[in-house]
């Protein structure tokens, strides 16, 4: 199998791509910063730049039997338009980018996080990012007072929606999609 890994050189994305390279599989890590795991391709990419995304997707290869969107940065006191640009907006201009790079049958797997667990009562909120383009997102998080906690919980809550969102796209498209949503690591 041939699987494309957003977020690649550290944490879950970095244990991924070990696991995944143990099992025989081929991995491309596209991440600002190499893998250390041996045996991953890794083609630079900073998530929080479109024109970095674009030019990541077309130096990759294919087709990729499974795309894992796993990229995210925490919560960092100043970051919040970075942590909503990586973690969401980045992660879905990278899926739809690397959408006619996916194999029939592929399946899109997202990173959110137990954090997003509260997308229901914020639904609102998770809407209107959802609407966003990337212009846009310096006044949506000054108008809202969004903080670098509150970007990473609305970033995974984000996540999850566009995920159970996206599905019938995706299956009409012949892909499986899913979120899952680990805690603290």
């Amino acid at each position: 199998m041939k699987v494309a890994l957003t977020g690649g050189a550290t944490g879950i994305g970095a244990e991924t791509a070990a696991k995944l390279v143990a099992a025989g599989h081929e991995v491309t890590a596209f991440d600002i910063a190499r893998t250390a795991v041996a045996g991953v391709e890794w083609i630079a990419c900073d998530l929080s730049d479109a024109d970095a995304i674009r030019a990541a997707v077309a130096q990759a290869g294919g087709p990729y039997d499974a795309l894992v969107n796993n990229a995210g940065l925490p919560p960092r006191e100043g970051m919040a338009e970075l942590v909503l640009r990586v973690n969401f907006i980045g992660l879905r201009q990278f899926m739809e980018a690397m959408l006619d790079r996916l194999s029939p049958g592929a399946a899109i797997v997202n990173t959110a996080s137990r954090a997003g667990a509260g997308w229901q009562e914020n639904l609102d909120e998770v809407k209107a990012l959802m609407a966003l383009g990337p212009v846009e997102l310096a006044g949506f998080v000054a108008a809202r007072g969004i903080d670098a906690t509150r970007a990473y919980t609305l970033s995974k809550e984000a996540l999850i929606v566009l995920t159970m969102a996206e599905t019938e796209r995706m299956v009409a498209r012949g892909f499986r999609m899913n979120s899952v949503s680990p805690g603290a690591v």
